[in-house]
């Protein structure tokens, strides 16, 4: 698939498509284009939509270079809904520093049979890269920092899942797929002395969160839930680019190394 060389696209000296993820029933795809913009320093982002073939185009948004003067923000697809419609995510760009759990900063839904746009997660919040999920049912969020916050969207009403003691900062919130349960990972943010913890919760914060994977080296990330009962675990060392994946079931039993190396996604 080329990205079509119109008038607008070229203007820019930069122009780079990436993150394709084709829909569930395979007739269309989504792909960002990231911009650089000529005399500009920040980035323009755009978000674009398209037949397999590449024919019917369409751009679905987009944060020019002049929305981006402050904040620096870029668009990416997040995930594709059962039904058609799309989520996508705002992320800023430029960060450098020892990060451990780099999200999103907004989230926004598309529906391509209307053309509408909703927002879920605004960017004027201003939550960097704090905003880990959103709920398969579209009515919570995961905001991470001290623990992982549980936002209900229509409320704005949260419910903090704390970390065990030592860990300071928390992130990859993974909703299960009932949406009942929180899988998160923890760390110390410390890069001379890490180590974390995958942490398992109720959403209403009902009850205390259950330790499910303890790594004495490294912190942990949470890759999300293969079924209501099962998640999946990554650990990685940032300083050796090696990893290693791991399951476990979400009563904290059946602890399993499936493999080493680095995880990519799930396949359909």
């Amino acid at each position: 698939m080329v990205h079509p060389l119109t008038p607008e696209t070229l203007i820019y000296d930069i122009a780079t498509a990436a993150e394709p993820q084709i829909s569930p029933d395979g007739r269309r795809v989504v792909y960002a284009l990231g911009q650089a913009v000529r005399g500009k320093k920040q980035p323009s982002s755009q978000l674009w939509m398209c037949n397999l073939d590449g024919s019917n185009a369409r751009k679905v948004d987009e944060i020019s270079a002049e929305e981006n003067r402050e904040r620096f923000l870029l668009l990416h697809p997040y995930r594709w809904l059962p039904d058609g419609r799309l989520l996508y995510a705002t992320q800023p760009t430029g960060i450098g520093g020892y990060i451990l759990y780099g999200d999103w900063n907004g989230m926004r839904l598309y529906d391509p049979a209307s053309g509408s746009i909703t927002v879920l997660v605004g960017d004027d919040e201003r939550l960097g890269l704090s905003l880990s999920s959103i709920s398969n049912n579209l009515s919570m969020a995961a905001l991470s920092g001290e623990g992982v916050r549980v936002r209900r969207l229509s409320s704005g009403v949260e419910v903090l899942l704390p970390p065990t003691a030592g860990l300071t900062t928390c992130g990859d919130g993974e909703f299960s797929p009932s949406d009942e349960w929180l899988a998160y990972a923890c760390g110390r943010n410390n890069p001379d002395d890490e180590a974390g913890q995958v942490l398992l919760a109720p959403v209403d914060g009902s009850l205390a969160p259950q330790v499910l994977f303890n790594d004495s080296g490294n912190a942990p990330h949470v890759m999300g839930w293969i079924d209501e009962d099962t998640i999946l675990i990554q650990t990685f060392s940032r300083f050796e680019y090696a990893g290693e994946i791991w399951r476990v079931q979400r009563n904290g039993t059946r602890l399993t190394r499936l493999s080493e190396g680095i995880f990519i996604g799930f396949m359909p």
